[in-house]
């Protein structure tokens, strides 16, 4: 029984440093995505105001080339870059409160209840509060899914691809064309969304496997008749793709895979 005890304790620790580690590396390249992409943007409508996704190039017509200057004068180069500078963080910002505060805060703390759960079903003493825990878990579960749901979730996931897929074909199709900066963007555009469909989206999968196998071991303890009818109307916890599905362990191939078919489309047409 200590044995069994100090496994399971091992492990638990092991799957909170875990989840710390992973925390840690999306802090940082949320911290750096707020920072350094906004300031590439302002470096380039500094530079190069003719160079899209710079507005200047669209609304002065006098843009020969990319790498041209246009003649633009000094003030409404700044003018021009401070706006570009403004929509850069608000764009940026907006994107990782999605991902990482809406997607990643819910399902970290339902991991970290599920983690504690599981610590705790080695006491006998703690087997009420782990049903009462789980129904805490349970409305953090709906609440998320609440707050994602029918069209939110869709039209993020869609928005993912679609985007990965564009960046991927510029990538691919237009490498001796793009100047050299445009590359270096939209690398980093399909760098942070391959992240995102293989690191973020594969975080809010892991809920439902640890709810199902805490559910299954509370099943196999010994309690009263009404107890394992209470968790047998305990559904696991499950982040809704808004389609009927949610996430699993397969979700993020299906949609990297997603990703190459829409590739591939654009590459035929």
């Amino acid at each position: 029984m200590r044995n069994s005890l100090c496994i399971l304790k091992i492990y638990i620790f092991k799957e909170t440093k875990t989840w710390s580690i992973w925390c840690a590396v999306f802090i940082t390249l949320a911290i750096m995505g707020v920072i350094l992409l906004p300031i590439t943007v302002l470096t380039f409508a500094l530079l190069r105001p003719c160079m899209p996704p710079i507005f200047t190039s669209v609304i002065y017509l006098e843009c020969k080339s990319w790498e041209d200057d246009g003649n633009i004068g000094l003030v409404f180069r700044i003018c021009g870059a401070i706006l570009t500078f403004h929509l850069g963080v608000s764009l940026v910002s907006t994107f990782v409160f999605a991902c990482d505060i809406v997607l990643i805060y819910p399902t970290v703390v339902e991991l970290i209840i599920l983690d504690g759960m599981q610590g705790n079903l080695s006491r006998v003493c703690h087997y009420v509060s782990s049903l009462r825990q789980y129904r805490n878990l349970q409305m953090i579960s709906a609440m998320h899914n609440s707050v994602l749901r029918q069209p939110i979730m869709p039209i993020l996931v869609a928005s993912v691809t679609v985007c990965e897929s564009f960046a991927l074909y510029i990538l691919v199709m237009s490498t001796f064309v793009v100047p050299f900066p445009v590359l270096i963007f939209f690398a980093g555009v399909a760098v942070n969304l391959l992240i995102v469909i293989v690191g973020r989206f594969k975080i809010m999968s892991n809920p439902y496997f640890k709810s199902v196998r805490l559910l299954k071991s509370l099943q196999n303890m010994n309690g009263s008749r009404e107890v394992k009818r209470f968790l047998r109307s305990c559904p696991p916890s499950k982040l809704t793709l808004g389609d009927g599905k949610f996430f699993d362990k397969a979700t993020s191939i299906v949609i990297l895979r997603k990703c190459v078919d829409l590739l591939i489309t654009f590459l035929l047409m």
